[in-house]
């Protein structure tokens, strides 16, 4: 479905938009831009799928984790329960200021991506 709506997308010079909860990597992939909200609604990222990975990298810190769904990391990242566990394990440079609460979270997090997106946003050309 998703394939189909990326190719009638790109054939039609058209905007399309989705909501998916748990997508595999490849179905991630299909998507040109993606938006990740974190819980309470504060935004973490808006900008081309491709970048994603960079920009977890360099913003918040993220290693490389073998044998994960990238698509499920990326929601681990932005969730403070999961991001609380993998701060501590190393696995995110994420200070433990930023993860007393959802809120305190959320607020990281846009306030991350608000810093970044300049670099990372489509352009109005894209």
């Amino acid at each position: 479905v998703i394939e189909l709506l990326t190719k009638h997308s790109h054939a039609y010079d058209c905007t399309s938009l989705a909501v998916v909860h748990q997508p595999r990597f490849q179905t991630l992939q299909l998507f040109d831009y993606v938006i990740f909200v974190a819980s309470g609604g504060y935004l973490a990222y808006a900008g081309k799928t491709a970048d994603l990975k960079t920009y977890f990298a360099e913003q918040l810190g993220l290693k490389a984790l073998q044998n994960s769904n990238p698509a499920d990391v990326y929601m681990d990242v932005i969730s403070v329960n999961t991001a609380k566990d993998m701060a501590l394990a190393g696995e995110v440079a994420i200070s433990p200021d930023h993860l007393l609460n959802k809120d305190v979270f959320g607020r990281f997090l846009a306030r991350t991506w608000t810093a970044a997106s300049a670099k990372y946003a489509p352009s109005e050309d894209s």
